[in-house]
């Protein structure tokens, strides 16, 4: 006990010194059980601050942490992805990390690379729409032109020549010339 109290610089002289302190706040009305257990739980203010040193250390190496992450966390802010985003992103690379045992890093690029190739075909088939809309055109003029030959030569097996079909395309042309006159006359 005396060594406890040499801790404090206190000495078994001043117990009594102490336990006067005591009576003259009970007898003030104080609850001195309360205070008595408050007073020992209080810790001292060495362990106090050697608390507070290890937690400034270990918020010194959390810091160290995220000043890497940053930058990193700047890009996404700056392309505006939000928190949604991010997490669908998290939950695929997950899923694809459990679906083939694949460590997340590498998860992360085939989940990557699968956007890409996602991108790429979005990108074909518009291509290939535009391609089949081309093809649409040609068969309809070749179907025209198709449709002209097949005329002709039916025309041909009947005996009329092409310059018969010249002579008759240059009368039909002259008729309706004349009869768009006749008509913007009246």
């Amino acid at each position: 006990m005396n060594e406890e109290l040499s801790k404090h610089g206190l000495s078994t002289k001043d117990t009594a010194k102490l336990l006067n302190v005591i009576k003259n706040m009970d007898q003030q009305g104080f609850d001195t059980k309360k205070i008595v257990a408050k007073a020992m739980s209080i810790k001292s203010l060495k362990d106090r601050e050697k608390d507070l040193r290890n937690n400034c250390e270990i918020l010194a190496e959390r810091i160290d942490g995220y000043k890497q992450i940053l930058p990193f966390a700047e890009k996404i802010v700056a392309m505006r992805i939000n928190t949604a985003g991010l997490l669908a992103l998290d939950d695929a690379v997950n899923n694809v990390a459990e679906m083939y045992n694949l460590p997340v890093y590498t998860a992360a690029f085939w989940v990557i690379n699968d956007i890409k190739d996602y991108n790429k075909i979005g990108r074909l088939k518009k291509q290939l729409d535009t391609l089949c809309a081309q093809v649409y055109a040609v068969k309809e003029v070749s179907s025209h032109q198709y449709q002209s030959m097949v005329a002709l030569v039916k025309l041909k097996s009947y005996g009329i020549t092409e310059d018969h079909i010249v002579n008759l395309n240059n009368f039909i042309f002259e008729r309706n010339t004349m009869n768009n006159k006749l008509i913007q006359n009246l």
